[in-house]
């Protein structure tokens, strides 16, 4: 006899979130028997059941990746309340992916029912990050419903910004009230206070006990006459709550763990999850693709839409992002905002690359992928359910190959980023033009991790280095040194600017080496420590090249002066 233990997660009190969301799934691998022991009080009809549904999903290999009958269509749904971080890009990645795959559409709703904790100016914020990673939505906040690349009308389902939609929240949470769903709760915070601290001590859900349930009509039209603050819950019935997530699989949920969820605030905006199911059903969502963290959320969503009769969407969660310790990546953590990548340098195409390997592997197992190679691969059923970890090194890998993949097709292609990390000063001083910029880019292109590093670790390109007398001497201050500069600044002046060349260059720098005796390599160290005042750098027949005659000169002669001081 096989014995099965079903776990009910949702029961169990876990030291924190992170725990319990890793701990949360519960997977049958196999059976070979037909007769098993049911432990834990779970009915031998719902495992039968759940196990049914188990099997059929795990004979069904091909998962529900179309919409049902119609277009797909997606959403990412952010709260104004700070920075879009790494794991609201991700789930902005996916469902762009995921539309775009099925020639679907995806939308950009803004979730700002919560005044308490919006913070003035993060929906442009937001906006401004996902404009620049390059995922622009079909409908939402600023678009009409019309789309110019689409041959129709796409549904007309605005506004998008769920605080211009509070009168249709209030029709369907009396729709609720009117069919005895939901029911208005009276209860002051002292009292839920006094709840929860209950359930605290007898180490128990905190659930709602229910006592305004049993309100008479008169005594709830006393109350609303009185004005006396309320809130509206919904009623959740009894039974069990089963769904098969995209990612997670088979889930199930007992009712009675599920507390009466608020869905009307006593300030009368609707909470996260009644706003949400309402809005997705009108703007015709197919898709729900977001973070694990609201799979525990999600029976009381699909309530919603059984108690509406509404189809409900396809689901799918997303793995949880850690840092390499495996601590949670908080959106609080200043480098876990997309603000912070895109300020210290990082390109967007290597951004997104990055990203999209946070829970997902291509088919191709292919490293460095645009972003339609990305859609054409994408899938959920190659999304991981493990927790997926953020690794600086491997970004830092990614977006040097970017860096070197577009400067060796067109280096311009990299102007508007590099322009972003150079001062006012620069970007006004006409000597340094497009032209010199991208030459800058290609000298350096197999040198950089960041373009940020341009002027932070090579501002040589930019201005006469600032050289210590000892540090000179400790370099390169030799007779022979100095013999092999002066035969350096004879030979640049009689170049002629027209010649100014890398083939010009290489000659002169290897008919001064033929004079001494040395490599091209030993040639060229001393020339550029005194026209770079560094040791690293790109080629420095490029660097010659670049930085032009005028300047290598000058630079040559001052450094020249140090040797009779």
């Amino acid at each position: 006899m096989i014995y099965i233990k079903l776990l009910q997660f949702n029961r169990i009190t876990f030291p924190n979130r992170l725990q319990q969301q890793q701990q949360l799934i519960p997977v049958l691998h196999s059976f070979n028997s037909s007769s098993f022991s049911i432990k834990n009080g779970i009915q031998s009809s719902f495992f039968n059941d759940h196990l049914k549904r188990r099997i059929q999903s795990n004979n069904n290999k091909g998962r529900e990746e179309e919409g049902k009958g119609g277009t797909v269509r997606t959403r990412y749904a952010p709260s104004p309340t700070g920075s879009l971080h790494l794991g609201g890009l991700r789930t902005a990645l996916y469902n762009y992916m995921f539309a775009k795959k099925h020639k679907g559409q995806f939308l950009l709703r803004i979730e700002d029912t919560d005044k308490s904790r919006q913070v003035e100016g993060s929906i442009q914020e937001i906006i401004d990050d996902l404009h620049w990673a390059n995922l622009d939505y079909d409908q939402g906040p600023f678009k009409s419903s019309s789309s110019p690349s689409s041959s129709s009308s796409l549904p007309d389902c605005g506004p998008f910004v769920q605080s211009e939609r509070i009168e249709l929240y209030r029709k369907y949470s009396q729709e609720l009230l009117n069919n005895e769903h939901a029911y208005h709760c009276f209860c002051s915070s002292e009292r839920l206070n006094s709840i929860r601290e209950r359930a605290v001590k007898k180490g128990i859900p905190s659930l709602y006990d229910r006592h305004c349930l049993s309100l008479s009509k008169s005594e709830i039209e006393k109350e609303l006459k009185n004005n006396k603050p309320f809130t509206i819950r919904m009623k959740i019935p009894d039974g069990i709550t089963q769904f098969e997530d995209q990612v997670a699989g088979s889930l199930s949920f007992r009712n009675s763990t599920i507390d009466d969820q608020i869905i009307i605030k006593s300030d009368g905006f609707p909470t996260y999850h009644f706003a949400n199911v309402v809005d997705d059903h009108f703007m015709k969502i197919s898709h729900v693709i977001r973070g694990a963290e609201w799979i525990t959320s999600t029976p009381k969503h699909i309530i919603l839409y059984e108690m509406f009769g509404w189809q409900k969407p396809t689901f799918a969660h997303l793995p949880l992002l850690t840092n390499i310790d495996k601590s949670k990546l908080s959106k609080r953590q200043g480098d876990a905002s997309v603000g912070y990548y895109r300020k210290a340098g990082y390109l967007p195409q290597a951004m997104v690359n990055f990203v999209s390997f946070l829970g997902w592997t291509p088919p191709s197992n292919r490293e460095i992928l645009s972003i339609d190679e990305m859609i054409e691969e994408f899938t959920l059923e190659r999304v991981h359910k493990a927790p997926a970890v953020v690794s600086l090194q491997k970004l830092n890998w990614i977006n040097e190959q970017y860096i070197r993949k577009i400067s060796e097709g067109d280096s311009t292609h990299l102007l508007n980023d590099l322009k972003q990390q150079l001062p006012k000063e620069i970007l006004e001083n006409p000597i340094y033009s497009d032209t010199y910029l991208s030459k800058v880019i290609d000298c350096l292109q197999k040198r950089i991790i960041l373009l940020k590093e341009i002027p932070e670790k090579h501002d040589y390109f930019f201005k006469d280095p600032v050289v210590q007398k000892d540090k000179f001497y400790e370099k390169i201050a030799s007779n022979e040194n100095r013999d092999m500069l002066k035969q350096f600044s004879k030979e640049f002046e009689s170049l002629s600017d027209k010649d100014w060349n890398k083939q010009s260059i290489t000659q002169i720098a290897e008919k001064v080496g033929n004079s001494v005796g040395k490599s091209l390599t030993q040639t060229l160290l001393p020339l550029r420590f005194a026209i770079t005042g560094t040791q690293v750098g790109g080629g420095m027949i490029e660097t010659l090249d670049v930085l032009g005659k005028e300047v290598v000169n000058r630079r040559l002669n001052q450094a020249l002066t140090l040797f009779s001081e």
